[in-house]
């Protein structure tokens, strides 16, 4: 008995909308969320500029233009690099938190669970791809450097960069994506206060 009134009152909590606490948490989120658009969408730009002007360079046989093209991609990798990282930290932090909320709640609090989990994941997954991607344009450098690259060479490092630019175009989706999502939640949590 004890335990159906539990589960009742936690079940009309649930419907009462969002906490304060709740609602703040969300209003954080959505301005980081929007942050993270911004911010990977100028990425994202940097990477395609750079990887197109590599390409054309390539093309024209300007070695110079390369090199430039070059030092550009290499400072983007490296800070994105250190995005992954600190991506994958705030995942992880995201995922204890929604654990914790997680306990005797309801399915909402349940998929956003595992909402979080399959971010972790991706950013994970990411992460590691961008540091494999990374290492072998590291390990064919010297090769570009010193005016020996072979055409295939050429044809592997073109591949890379066009995997890491739709690698980050990815990113940029998603993020939109999450700015949506975040809007219907919004909308549904004022629904649920109107219905009050």
């Amino acid at each position: 008995m004890l335990s159906t009134i539990l589960i009742l009152a936690s079940l009309s909590i649930a419907q009462a909308g969002p906490s304060p606490r709740e609602a703040a948490i969300n209003s954080r989120q959505t301005v980081d969320d929007r942050a993270d658009l911004r911010d990977n969408s100028r990425d994202y730009a940097v990477l395609a500029s750079a990887v197109d002007d590599w390409h054309g360079a390539w093309q024209a046989n300007n070695r110079s233009a390369e090199r430039d093209a070059d030092v550009r991609i290499f400072q983007w990798v490296k800070r994105e690099l250190a995005d992954d990282r600190s991506d994958v930290n705030e995942a992880n932090r995201e995922l204890n938190q929604s654990r914790r909320e997680s306990v005797g709640s309801g399915p909402n609090d349940q998929y956003d669970r595992r909402d979080d989990r399959r971010d972790r994941n991706q950013q994970v997954a990411d992460m590691n791809r961008t540091r494999a991607i990374a290492a072998e344009l590291n390990a064919m450098q010297p090769a570009f450097a010193s005016g020996t690259a072979s055409v295939a060479d050429y044809n592997r490092k073109s591949a890379l960069l066009r995997e890491a630019q739709q690698m980050a175009l990815r990113e940029v989706r998603e993020d939109k994506e999450e700015v949506r999502e975040n809007r219907r939640e919004r909308i549904e949590d004022r629904r649920d206060l109107d219905r009050r």
